[in-house]
């Protein structure tokens, strides 16, 4: 009865050290005598015991490095300090477990001197504005070294850049310069445009002004044109009639003024009257007066032989008197 309890016992020790089960989030390491044996993953496992045991225990959760300012140098000697924000996982145990002893103060190393490499590569206006570039640099490194300890750097990248107050009024003097170049360089652009749409304005008006002058120039021609036709077809009487009414209209228009209080009459008024009327016997000679309008003299003529040539009747002299004995007065005042 001693014996089959005890060895009941022993059975129950035996399995219960025998079996071990990994929870999701580990892998334990097995080592048998001393060295490394195998990785459990998470679950149901068995081993045997006082042979195999388990020596260490590696979560395989994502973790982060503490935050911590690194100081650094960049390129063009302007002392700053960068905070880096470094996460990792593990991805092999044993390598984790025998080839580093501190994991996390090991990468925290690494970290540091790949930040203040990367930045002493660059000056400190790029570092401003291409903090991506250094942290896609830092992660590249850190992935290189971080194989062969059997972990894998998911993301890290700078969260921070400070610097000193001297640098601080440096880059606000800086910052300073390059808003009053970017608004000399904006007034000199709009000054310009300006310029540029001026020109194009006086451009354009010189081409209407020039078509314009083209325009009245064609019309004048069109219009010399039909005075020289009229002239060639009817002779200088047109001219002379038009001159005669301008001059006319011209003194009509001076009388006729308020503010006038003088009236210019030229010299030769008599002149020009005497010369409209002639003209107007002239003109109205050439055009045939219908029979209609006509207005039968008192004494007519003898009737005359219809054989005889029209070219033979004598005109009337208009200072000759009429048949009715009026002196001064022609057949075409009459009519009139």
């Amino acid at each position: 009865m001693i014996l089959t309890g005890a060895l009941a016992v022993f059975v129950i020790v035996f399995v219960f050290a025998a079996t071990k089960i990994v929870p999701q989030s580990q892998e334990w390491v097995v080592e048998r005598l001393g060295k490394y044996r195998l990785t459990l993953k998470s679950g149901f496992h068995v081993i045997i015991p006082g042979v195999d045991k388990v020596a260490h225990k590696v979560s395989i959760l994502e973790r982060q490095l503490p935050e911590y300012p690194i100081d650094a140098i960049t390129k063009d000697n302007a002392p700053i300090s960068v905070t880096a924000a470094t996460f990792f996982r593990v991805t092999h145990s044993h390598q984790v477990v025998y080839r580093i002893a501190n994991i996390e103060q090991a990468i925290q190393s690494l970290v540091t001197g790949i930040v203040r490499a990367e930045i002493g590569k660059i000056d400190f206006d790029a570092l401003q504005y291409d903090r991506a570039s250094v942290s896609q640099n830092l992660e590249k490194e850190l992935e290189k070294q971080a194989q062969e300890w059997g972990i894998e750097i998911t993301r890290s990248e700078l969260v921070d850049v400070t610097f000193d107050e001297e640098t601080k009024r440096a880059l606000q003097m800086q910052i300073n310069a390059e808003r009053e170049r970017r608004a000399v360089v904006t007034r000199a652009e709009g000054a310009k445009r300006a310029a540029e749409l001026t020109a194009d304005a006086e451009l354009y008006t010189a081409q209407k002004e020039a078509e314009a002058r083209i325009v009245r120039a064609n019309a004048e021609a069109d219009a010399t044109r039909t005075v020289s036709a009229a002239i060639a077809e009817a002779g200088d009487h047109p001219i002379r009639l038009e001159l005669i009414n301008s001059q006319i209209k011209a003194m009509e228009k001076i009388g006729a003024s308020e503010s006038s209080k003088t009236v210019l009459i030229p010299s030769d008024i008599t002149g020009t009257l005497a010369g409209l009327s002639s003209l107007l016997t002239e003109f109205s000679g050439l055009i045939p007066t219908p029979k209609a309008n006509k207005v039968a003299d008192v004494d007519e003529a003898p009737p005359q032989d219809e054989t005889a040539p029209a070219s033979a009747a004598p005109r009337p002299s208009p200072d000759a008197p009429d048949s009715a004995g009026g002196a001064g007065e022609g057949p075409w005042e009459r009519d009139r």
